[in-house]
Formats: C-alpha cells, structure tokens, sequence
C-alpha cells in the first residue's frame, strides 16, 4: 500500500512540476526578452560614447535631411496586412551605430522601461521589440512626427502591454545618438482599427501605439517639449523589473521545496522498510 502511495505521489509530483513548467514558459520567454532589450541598449550606449562628435553630428543631419523630404505623416496602422512594413532605401542605414538596426532608446520611467527603437515594422519585429513606423519621422526632434509601435506583450515580451497607464503630463525620452529628446503625454486612446485616423500628424509629436482588445489600437499621443521642463517627478531612475522575477522564482522555490519534500518521504519510507527487514 504504501509502495503505491508512492508511486502515486511520485507521478503527481512529476505532473505538478510539467503544469508549473508551462505556467512559468511565458514569463521565462519575457525574462530572456528583458535581457536581450538591457543588452541592446547598453550596446547602443557604448557605441554612441565610442562614437566620433562629428561623426554623430553628421548622422543626425542627414536622418534630419530624410525628414524634411516627407510630405506629411499620416497615422496609419502598421498591424494591418498590407502596411508599408520596410524603411525605404534613403533612410535605411540612417541612425544605426551598431549596425544592428537600433536607432534610438525609448525610455518611460512611470513604466520603469527602457526599449531598444528598432528600423522597420514588420510582424516578427512587432512581437519582440518596438519600432519606428516606416514613412513617419525619425526620432530627431525636428518637427517630423514619428510614431513607434509595438505589441502589446503578450508574446513574449513586457513591450507596450502597459500603456494605458501613461495618462496627461507623463513624460518619456527618446535617446537618439547624442540627443535626448522629452515628450508629454497629451492623452492616451483607444481606436477602432478600421476608424484609426488618417489624417497627418502636425508639429514635433510622437505616438506611441499598441493593439488593444476587440481590435482595437491604444495611442499615446505626445508633444515635444525642452528637457529642462520636464516635471520633476518623472526624472526617475529606471528599475528592473522585480515583480516579474519574483514571480518566476517564488514558484520555482515552491516546486524545489515540494519535490525536496518528495525525496525526502520516500528516503524515510525506505529506511522503514529496511529497518523493518531487519528486525524481521
């Protein structure tokens, strides 16, 4: 009987630990998305601080050249299938120090976020990492509009899952090359995908987009504003997402101490039995 019992307990400690294996995938899958992110953008950094000050100064003037060759930016919808997902041939190789496709950091410290900016919009990319929309403005702060998206995290990656929570006089910055740009938060919405405006985006202006349920999309929309006068309480230090590792290792704890526990029965169980043997 109790060879049985623990069979059993065996097997359903081996099918608590495969549900807790699943269970704990996504958050493994957005763990290692964190850490891609924090090793793309340190790679930015280092390389724009190995950077020449001409050579940087000349990058800056020629993404502000592509802009000032753009008719205007409409704000279109780069989930949809039949978007302009590549960058065109004149700012292909535009603000790219590493050579890897980041043109800039995104930094929103309410969400405690710090996102490599990648060229290029396409669905694989969407799904990993945001990205500057093909046909709008590169992220200069020279009056072009530019518009970044991204899913909304529940892929692989934390991404833009938690814009909803930017609301009216939040800031965020855009580190392109030696330049830091500020925006305001002016207000954020939800579209219908098929009523998203068309209508061209004006002035120094950056949106932040992102899908939402019923198909949705979820626009944060943000005006350039001087560094100097960003509020005070958003100057914050970004910080690592604790919550989310704490929930991957609690779990991960709980599942060492259950089958530690396991062991540790079917050790004294065997004992017994030879104990038992013995006195026989």
């Amino acid at each position: 009987m109790k060879r049985l019992f623990l069979k059993l307990l065996a097997a359903l400690m081996a099918l608590a630990l495969a549900a807790l294996g699943l269970a704990l995938l996504p958050a493994a899958r957005r763990q290692a998305q964190l850490r891609r992110d924090a090793r793309a953008v340190a790679a930015y950094r280092r390389a724009v601080e190995a950077m020449d000050p001409l050579e940087s100064g000349t990058q800056l003037a020629r993404a502000r050249s592509y802009n000032a060759t753009l008719s205007g930016v409409r704000l279109a919808d780069p989930f949809a299938s039949d978007a302009n997902r590549t960058e065109d041939a004149a700012c292909a190789e535009l603000l790219d120090p590493c050579g890897d496709g980041v043109m800039a950091v995104l930094e929103i410290p309410k969400l405690g976020a710090a996102l490599p900016v990648r060229r290029g919009a396409s669905a694989a990319a969407l799904e990993t990492g945001v990205c500057h929309v093909p046909g709008t403005g590169l992220p200069t702060g020279d009056g072009a509009a530019c518009v970044l998206a991204a899913e909304d995290g529940t892929k692989a990656a934390r991404l833009f899952e938690d814009l909803d929570r930017l609301i009216s006089g939040d800031c965020f910055y855009i580190r392109t090359l030696r330049e830091t740009l500020a925006f305001q938060v002016e207000r954020t919405v939800a579209v219908d995908a098929a009523g998203l405006p068309r209508a061209s985006l004006e002035g120094d202006v950056c949106v932040l987009m992102t899908r939402a349920p019923g198909d949705q999309r979820l626009l944060a929309l943000a005006r350039r504003i001087p560094l100097r006068a960003v509020p005070l309480r958003d100057d914050t230090r970004l910080t690592p997402d604790w919550t989310a590792r704490l929930l991957f290792a609690a779990p991960v704890l709980l599942a060492g101490l259950a089958l530690l526990a396991a062991v540790e029965t079917i050790r004294r169980a065997a004992a017994r039995r030879r104990l038992k043997r013995m006195k026989l």
